[in-house]
C-alpha cells in the first residue's frame, strides 16, 4: 500500500504541522443530503468525513499514512518512468 507522501491526492499542509488534508476524500458538514453536484453518493464512497453539528470536518494525515485510495502523483509517475529507461 502506498503512503500518502507519494500520493497525488495529498495537499500540502495548511500550519506548521507535518499533516495534510487528502483531497480525494469527500469532506462534509450537516448530513450528506446536503452536498453539492460535484460530490458523489457517499454511500459508494469509501471513505468520508463529516460533521453533523454543521460546523466544519477534516481529515488530517501525516505523509506516512497509507489508504486504498492511494494513486501516484505524476511527479512521482515520471520519475519512475525516468529511471525504467
Amino acid at each position: 500500500m502506498g503512503s500518502c507522501r507519494t500520493c497525488r491526492f495529498m495537499a500540502a499542509p495548511r500550519s506548521k504541522g507535518e499533516h495534510g488534508t487528502c483531497v480525494r476524500i469527500i469532506h462534509g458538514n450537516g448530513d450528506c443530503e446536503t452536498w453539492d453536484d460535484r460530490t458523489a453518493d457517499p454511500d459508494k464512497e469509501l471513505a468520508y468525513v463529516t460533521d453533523g453539528s454543521g460546523y466544519s470536518a477534516r481529515l488530517l494525515v501525516l505523509p506516512s499514512f497509507g489508504c486504498a485510495l492511494h494513486e501516484l502523483g505524476p511527479s512521482v509517475v515520471q520519475r519512475e518512468e525516468k529511471q525504467r529507461t
